[in-house]
């Protein structure tokens, strides 16, 4: 009939051919792209390869329930592994006791050529600077992540394994629990990681292994059950914490993570699109970029409280982020912000160590010593052991050559990061 004849028509048109010889194609590639990403996933036997296939891959309800079973058995596989490694640890002495308070700060997504304190334009950190400036700040200027995902930067600074080691991240063990076997309480402050089963499958990777009872027994004296209402008051989760001899506090804060806008209290705006002076964006885009100034400034605020709070303590306060960030800055992708993506600004790290004053005054080769790294090219997954060897405290994973507050640390290895899958050189 009618229909028949429009469709031959139709077909004996080589414009309509095409187009449906191209939609076809289209959609076979678009097929074919899918299972190969799925292959690429179910092929992966790390945790640290689980978040190389993006999550809108698993957009039915069997995708998602297959994602969970094989993220739940490369979870147990790496804990299981982890505490097994972990069940025999030595006793250990501090050599040096006296810095009785160590503090680490984990940041979140901090482009640091948006901080002041890195050179920046705008007062981002006002603070902080006012601090360097009294000495009270050691400033690293040349640190990287070997990762620009939270979950795999949060394990690689964890692990005494380092990235350039090669191996498994769960071959080391985790620094807490020496900190533990050196008679330190150790309390852990986390604005990302839930305490509870019900997680988001990224805060499930990032975290899973340290949600062990087992494995929390062996790593912390105390976790907070619930998180703080922002990064700002994060400071009132110590409060069902008694404090020991000795301390290590590990505070993981939500940093300057995207969404911008959400992370700084609304009457803390400093900036706006007018004071991003960038002729290659759009308004809309600098205003992205002016959201993430006022984070950057609310983070400054953040530390600072974390830092009065130990300024009267004998201790040591480390900061440093998980990743960097991109703010439309990555050459060949000059409309993307966020991280993900292989490149150095995902990857560059700002790093800061304070010391109290009154620390300093009774430890002033401590303070000299991390002073004397601030230059060294660091990839901060070889924190742990250098943290360890500041205080004297060794281990059969101690290697000087890879703790970079040790003067034997070997300042020509090459720095590695990880990105998607895809190994570079920043």
């Amino acid at each position: 009939g009618l229909c028949r004849k429009l469709t031959f028509g139709l077909w004996g048109n080589s414009v309509f051919r095409a187009l449906v010889l191209a939609v076809f194609v289209g959609a076979f590639g678009a097929w074919c792209n899918h299972q190969f990403k799925m292959l690429q996933f179910f092929c992966n036997s790390q945790s640290d390869h689980a978040e190389t296939v993006a999550e809108s891959e698993f957009f039915t309800p069997y995708y998602r329930s297959v994602q969970a079973i094989h993220l739940v058995r490369m979870a147990a596989d790496e804990t299981e592994a982890l505490k097994a490694r972990m069940q025999h640890l030595p006793v250990l002495k501090v050599a040096d006791k006296s810095c009785p308070n160590i503090v680490v700060i984990i940041g979140e997504s901090y482009n640091k050529h948006h901080a002041a304190l890195y050179g920046y334009g705008l007062p981002t950190t006002p603070r902080l600077c006012e601090r360097a400036k009294r000495g009270e700040l050691v400033v690293f200027d040349n640190v990287i992540s070997p990762w620009n995902i939270t979950s795999n930067a949060f394990r690689a600074f964890l692990s005494t394994q380092s990235a350039d080691e090669g191996g498994r991240w769960t071959e080391g063990v985790l620094f807490p629990a020496l900190f533990k076997r050196a008679e330190f309480k150790v309390a852990f402050l986390s604005n990302q990681f839930f305490h509870t089963v019900s997680q988001g499958s990224i805060d499930f990777n990032g975290s899973f292994f340290l949600n062990d009872p087992q494995m929390e027994n062996l790593c912390f004296d105390y976790r907070n059950a619930f998180r703080s209402k922002n990064d700002g008051t994060i400071l009132s989760l110590l409060k069902g914490f008694t404090p020991g001899e000795r301390n290590l506090y590990l505070f993981h804060l939500w940093g300057q993570h995207m969404e911008y806008d959400h992370r700084y209290p609304s009457d803390q705006t400093t900036f706006t699109h007018h004071d991003i002076q960038r002729r290659d964006l759009t308004q809309s885009q600098r205003e992205i970029v002016a959201h993430y100034d006022n984070a950057t400034r609310w983070n400054d605020e953040v530390i600072n409280r974390i830092l009065r709070n130990f300024a009267n303590e004998d201790a040591v306060v480390v900061y440093f982020s998980d990743h960097g960030e991109a703010l439309y800055d990555i050459e060949g992708k000059s409309d993307f912000y966020g991280h993900g993506v292989a490149d150095k600004s995902n990857v560059e790290i700002p790093f800061m160590v304070y010391v109290s004053p009154q620390l300093r005054g009774k430890a002033p080769e401590l303070y000299q010593k991390i002073q004397q790294a601030k230059d060294r090219p660091i990839v901060n997954d070889l924190f742990t052991n250098s943290l360890l060897e500041l205080l004297g405290i060794r281990t059969k994973y101690s290697n000087p050559k890879l703790e970079f507050f040790s003067s034997e640390y070997d300042s020509t290895r090459p720095r590695i990061a990880t990105s998607m899958g895809q190994i570079f050189h920043p």
